[in-house]
C-alpha cells in the first residue's frame, strides 16, 4: 500500500473467463435492454439486434446509436438493417462515445454491481448482471442532459490553449436545435424510439477470501440484486 495506491488483487486470484454485455438504452423511457454473449462479434450483435426487434413493438422506427467498432458496419449486419426499413444506425464521431447514453448506465451497473465484486464463474457474472438489470428496470427513468454546447466547447478552447498555445474561435460553435442551446436531442414519441447501443467487456474475478468480504461490503448494496 503506498500514495496514490487505495487497492490492488492478490497474487493468486482466480481468473473464470469473460463475457460480453450488450445493452440497448431506450432514451425516452430509460428502460435497457442486455444479452451477454462470449464473444462481440458480427454474429453476436445480429443477434442483439434481433432481440432489439422482438421487444420493441413494430410500428416503432428504431435509431441505433453506435460508435465505429467495425462489427457495427460488417456486409452482413448492413444486410440486415437494409432488409428492415424501420431501422436507422448513427454512428457517433471517432474518440466520442461518451456522447452515446448508454455509456452512462455502463458506468451505474461497473460501480454497483461490478467493480470490486467476486464472481466464481462466468454463469454467476452474468446472474448478478440480470439481477441488476431486473431492479433498474423498474424504476427506470431518463437520462437528462444538463451541459450545454457552448460550455463543452469553451472547455476544448481551454485545453488547446494550454496544450498547443491554439485556440478555438468564438464563431465555432455547434447547431442548435434545441432553444435552451443544450446538446442537440431526438424526439422520441409513438412513432420513434432512439436506442443508444454498446458493449463492454467484463471478468469473472474470484478473489482472496480475505479481501472478497471486503469488497462485497463495499460495493454490494442489497436494494442492486433485490
Amino acid at each position: 500500500m503506498g500514495l496514490g495506491y487505495v487497492e490492488g488483487i492478490t497474487h493468486d486470484y482466480v481468473h473464470h473467463g469473460t463475457t460480453t454485455l450488450f445493452a440497448a438504452l431506450d432514451i425516452a423511457t430509460g428502460a435497457v435492454f442486455t444479452e451477454c454473449k462470449p464473444r462481440h462479434r458480427h454474429q453476436e450483435f445480429l443477434s442483439f439486434l434481433r432481440h432489439l426487434d422482438e421487444s420493441v413493438p413494430s410500428e416503432l422506427d428504431l435509431h441505433l446509436i453506435v460508435d465505429n467498432y467495425t462489427t457495427h458496419k460488417h456486409p452482413k449486419v448492413r444486410t440486415w438493417l437494409a432488409q428492415r426499413p424501420r431501422y436507422h444506425m448513427h454512428y457517433t464521431p471517432t474518440y466520442s462515445s461518451w456522447l452515446n447514453q448508454v455509456e452512462r448506465w455502463f458506468g451505474l451497473i461497473t460501480q454497483h454491481a461490478i467493480r470490486r465484486g467476486t464472481f466464481t464463474s462466468v454463469q454467476d457474472l452474468i446472474q448478478k448482471i440480470d439481477s441488476f438489470l431486473r431492479h433498474y428496470n423498474r424504476s427506470s427513468r431518463p437520462f437528462v442532459w444538463t451541459t450545454t454546447a457552448d460550455s463543452i466547447l469553451k472547455k476544448i478552447a481551454r485545453l488547446c490553449s494550454r496544450i498547443s498555445d491554439t485556440t478555438l474561435g468564438v464563431e465555432f460553435t455547434l447547431p442548435r436545435r434545441c432553444p435552451d442551446a443544450s446538446f442537440p436531442r431526438v424526439a422520441c414519441s409513438r412513432h420513434l424510439s432512439a436506442i443508444c447501443t454498446g458493449h463492454i467487456r467484463l471478468c469473472s474475478i474470484c478473489s482472496h477470501p480475505s479481501q472478497r468480504s471486503l469488497w462485497q461490503s463495499r460495493t454490494h448494496r442489497p436494494s442492486d440484486f433485490s
